[in-house]
């Protein structure tokens, strides 16, 4: 789906700058660019070309061989035609295995054509684990592989607590195997240790004892108790990720927290929203931090004393950073921090709230700034508890600041760095999304399950 609307975006720009014709083969997308297509060698095979931009262009051009009169036509479709004859001509020198020997390592974006039964036995195509052979016949595997090239995965490092390997997960060719008892095709996932799976089963131990027993009330009453954020710090369930000098972890592995994304999202239990804390919140403390900041925050954040949010979308500004009108005006020994903040995530119980906010009225979007606002301080208010569609538990507050005076020293990052802060921590972030809907849907495909192998009908 990311594909085909990137695809017709990129079309309709073309189509809106003019660049566009409504007649097959004249246009880049359509078999009319000679650098996007497929061409004929001298053994009677193909190779496949997708060098468009510019920097793959000038290297598929340099190793096919054209002169460079011939390979600035490129950027002229009315000298299309004769710059394709020049490739094919060029191609039609060597054997496709010759080609593919060029073009091998390079970022040029060519490759060999390869038959249905070539395939399986490519050396790229058997690394990734894109072919499986199942009741005597080859056939796609049953589910797309998590490396582009082959790994080799090192043993894991030991280290206190978690059992880190440094240098984050080594994701090896995925793995088909077959179930005996119905011959069906599965998956098995081999990224977690030992020591992932033993932190699996206190995350679902905590979850029975401290958070199932109490999570109809949480969602009646639209926010979990304080105590249940404390006794996610006693069993060791907050910063993870944190040195372990400040009460953390010590365990720099995104694992771990794919492990509580995964539990929590299983056990139906959003509401207390330790992945906003530990995933979205904790790398800006972590990574942006001074030391003075680091001591001063950082313990309260892993005993669960300390619940903290991010604000940043604003009533006429979601994910538009230009659009932010929050403004914090340089007052000498503080900032003055005025404006408003919505549908903020832990916004009635943070005690810390990492507010983006305007430094440089004529920046734009770079003129933004990271400033830490604390429980008590006089000016900030929090307004209602939004009633939501679902997730009635994880309390999603409106913020309002009125002259807040905050401490220089709350500065998180550099002044008017708040932008590339956002941008660095944005990777993270999507990819613990990506870990939760996965999660939801497999919970999802399970109780569907059960209930229609389950369910008796008619008698």
């Amino acid at each position: 789906m990311d594909g085909t609307s990137h695809l017709t975006a990129m079309i309709h720009g073309m189509l809106a700058a003019g660049a566009w014709q409504d007649r097959r083969g004249a246009n880049l997308l359509d078999g009319g660019c000679p650098f996007y297509g497929v061409y004929e060698t001298a053994d009677g095979g193909w190779m496949a070309v997708g060098a468009l931009e510019r920097p793959f262009y000038d290297e598929f051009a340099r190793l096919i061989g054209l002169d460079e009169r011939t390979a600035v036509n490129r950027d002229d479709p009315a000298r299309w035609d004769g710059l394709r004859g020049a490739v094919a001509a060029r191609f039609r020198t060597r054997t496709r295995a010759q080609w593919t020997e060029v073009f091998e390592g390079t970022d040029a974006c060519v490759a060999p054509v390869l038959s249905l039964r070539e395939a399986p036995a490519h050396p790229h195509l058997a690394a990734r684990g894109t072919y499986t052979e199942y009741a005597g016949a080859v056939q796609p595997a049953p589910a797309p592989p998590l490396l582009r090239h082959p790994r080799r995965a090192a043993p894991p490092a030991r280290h206190a607590r978690c059992g880190r390997r440094r240098g984050g997960p080594r994701l090896g060719p995925a793995r088909t195997h077959v179930r005996p008892a119905t011959g069906r095709l599965t998956m098995k996932r081999k990224i977690f240790t030992e020591d992932h799976e033993a932190f699996r089963r206190t995350v679902r131990a905590f979850l029975e004892r401290e958070v199932l027993p109490h999570y109809e009330r949480w969602e009646r009453e639209g926010a979990v108790d304080r105590e249940v954020w404390r006794a996610a710090g006693r069993q060791g369930l907050l910063g993870v990720a944190v040195p372990e000098e400040y009460g953390g972890g010590g365990q720099d592995d995104f694992r771990y927290g794919a492990v509580l994304a995964e539990e929590f999202t299983r056990a139906g239990t959003p509401g207390l929203a330790i992945g906003l804390h530990n995933d979205v919140i904790g790398p800006y403390l972590t990574s942006l931090a001074t030391e003075e900041q680091k001591k001063r925050w950082l313990p309260g954040f892993c005993s669960g004393e300390t619940i903290t949010a991010i604000a940043m979308t604003e009533p006429g500004a979601s994910s538009d950073l230009q659009g932010i009108r929050t403004s914090a005006e340089d007052r000498g020994d503080h900032w003055l921090l005025n404006g408003s903040k919505t549908f903020i995530s832990n916004g009635i119980l943070a005690d810390l709230v990492i507010v983006v906010a305007r430094t440089t009225p004529e920046g734009g979007a770079k003129g933004l700034s990271l400033l830490v606002v604390e429980r008590g301080m006089p000016g900030f208010e929090r307004g209602r508890n939004l009633d939501k569609i679902g997730q009635k538990s994880q309390d999603t507050a409106e913020l309002f600041f009125h002259d807040v005076r905050v401490p220089k020293e709350n500065l998180l990052g550099e002044r008017d760095g708040a932008f590339v802060h956002l941008m660095t921590q944005l990777a993270q972030e999507r990819l613990a999304i990506a870990v939760v809907s996965i999660a939801g849907a497999e919970h999802l495909l399970q109780i569907t399950r059960e209930y229609v192998t389950g369910r008796e009908a008619f008698g």
